[in-house]
């Protein structure tokens, strides 16, 4: 960077800062005229780093789902992953459910940009970070309303005929639930609530 001092070949003590690494320049802490004991400036990594609140309960859900999807303001998306979840839990309201637990206690997990070039324009800016506890592949599904819950305590998809399939449900996610059963096929027609 040029200073515009003269080419003497001398380095003086405060003329320069020597970091371990790159760092991006965050805050000018000292005025003119400060005391010398007071800090100069605040430094904070290169890399963009995503920072989400986390209920209480999903933490641990969150520290292992690794991989995560990170929707963009311009509508894009992103893949990243959770490099840490803070170990500090955070209180918000006093508002206690049933249990008697408070609702409002949070994590802040970090979450790191995998492709950097889709956030270089931003230097803050609001996300959504979606997480995936779990996945499944190849699975048939059908919309939730498409349950029908049985007398005998399971759950059924009633057919275009009328008749009741039984079926056992999986994982559930948007809107979706993963089925199973003898008698569903991939393509079977299943009545669904509108």
């Amino acid at each position: 960077m040029e200073l515009g001092l003269p080419a003497s070949g001398v380095i003086r003590p405060g003329d320069v800062a020597v970091l371990p690494g790159r760092v991006r320049v965050n805050a000018l802490k000292a005025a003119l005229g400060a005391d010398a004991t007071t800090p100069i400036l605040s430094v904070t990594d290169t890399a963009k780093v995503v920072t989400v609140q986390v209920r209480g309960g999903e933490a641990d859900t969150v520290g292992s789902a690794g991989k995560v999807s990170v929707l963009l303001p311009d509508g894009s998306s992103t893949p990243g992953r959770v490099i840490d979840v803070a170990r500090r839990a955070t209180a918000g309201d006093d508002t206690s459910n049933s249990s008697g637990q408070t609702d409002q206690v949070t994590f802040s997990a970090a979450v790191a940009v995998t492709d950097p070039k889709k956030v270089r324009d931003w230097e803050s800016a609001p996300v959504r970070v979606e997480f995936a506890a779990q996945t499944r592949k190849g699975v048939l599904a059908v919309p939730v309303g498409a349950l029908l819950a049985t007398r005998e305590g399971g759950y059924a998809l009633e057919s275009e005929a009328g008749q009741l399939i039984p079926v056992t449900v999986g994982l559930v996610a948007r809107g979706m639930v993963e089925i199973s059963g003898s008698g569903v096929a991939e393509g079977t027609p299943v009545v669904t609530a509108s």
